[in-house]
């Protein structure tokens, strides 16, 4: 049913898993895929509005906890993988000053129900256009958490995002290189039903870039390469759903009706990741 009420979402799904896997997925496979992915995305959303039904354990809060003792702030980065929200509240848990930048849903009704929902989180919820309250949650050193995988149409950072040219949101690397915030990416991956795991990569220091041409670029590109592994890993559970590589970087705009080859480094190119044997395993 929600392939059929979401088509454009549907349509975008197959794409960018064309765009991806080229030639590695066969049409039945890449159905198929899409229509977990569809499943996977929703039950997403609902343990978006069931918070207290989701167990998330961590084996990584040590690099948490380390990168915060610095006392230099965090831009906490995460990607639409798995259980993104009960992520966010499991790092709550921790007992630090939470600021999260968020893009409100098209909907208004449903943009009304989740920040209702969202607001037992007891962390402050950001519009992503306040720039006056993100600059200050730097500023006092709080934990700033930004999502990196969406399309961006004006003023993105053009850098490779699962083997493809995307326009990137500018905010962690640009915000990092002026404020000095430690960078900790972070996914938090579905276990099982109502379970996840919160993974926390270790932290990226900006101040390794600050003197090189093409610093914000080079920031970006180093988070792209920490999620790409894990959404290779767990496709499944990628959003897919939206048009992530529509803006491109010459300024023109990539539609369902474009051939995926126009998008590829190379016609030729070979390089396409492989589906884990897990997933195979979930498709059939």
């Amino acid at each position: 049913m929600g392939t059929y009420v979401l088509r454009q979402n549907w349509k975008w799904t197959l794409k960018n898993l064309s765009l991806v896997y080229g030639n590695a997925l066969e049409p039945d496979i890449r159905k198929k895929l899409a229509r977990l992915v569809f499943e996977e995305h929703f039950q997403s959303y609902m343990e978006g509005l069931r918070l207290l039904d989701i167990t998330v354990e961590s084996e990584t809060m040590g690099r948490f906890r380390e990168a915060y003792a610095k006392n230099r702030g965090i831009i906490l980065c995460s990607v639409h993988l798995g259980s993104w929200e009960p992520g966010i509240r499991r790092i709550r848990g921790e007992g630090v000053p939470i600021v999260v930048v968020f893009r409100k849903a098209y909907n208004p009704m449903s943009d009304r129900e989740f920040m209702k929902i969202r607001s037992s989180y007891d962390v402050e919820w950001v519009p992503e256009d306040d720039a006056r309250a993100i600059i200050r949650a730097l500023q006092e050193h709080k934990v700033l958490i930004l999502m990196t995988d969406l399309d961006t149409p004006h003023g993105g950072i053009p850098a490779a995002f699962l083997g493809v040219e995307a326009m990137c949101p500018p905010g962690p690397a640009h915000l990092a290189l002026r404020y000095h915030p430690l960078i900790v990416p972070m996914v938090s991956i579905r276990t099982g039903i109502g379970k996840a795991s919160l993974i926390v990569e270790h932290p990226i220091d900006p101040d390794q870039f600050a003197d090189r041409p093409g610093a914000a670029k080079e920031i970006t590109s180093a988070v792209n390469s920490i999620f790409e592994k894990w959404i290779v890993q767990y496709p499944e559970q990628y959003n897919w759903l939206h048009p992530r590589w529509e803006s491109r970087p010459d300024g023109s705009r990539w539609k369902l009706r474009d051939a995926t080859e126009l998008l590829w480094a190379s016609p030729k190119r070979h390089d396409f990741p492989v589906l884990p044997s897990r997933v195979y395993t979930l498709l059939h």
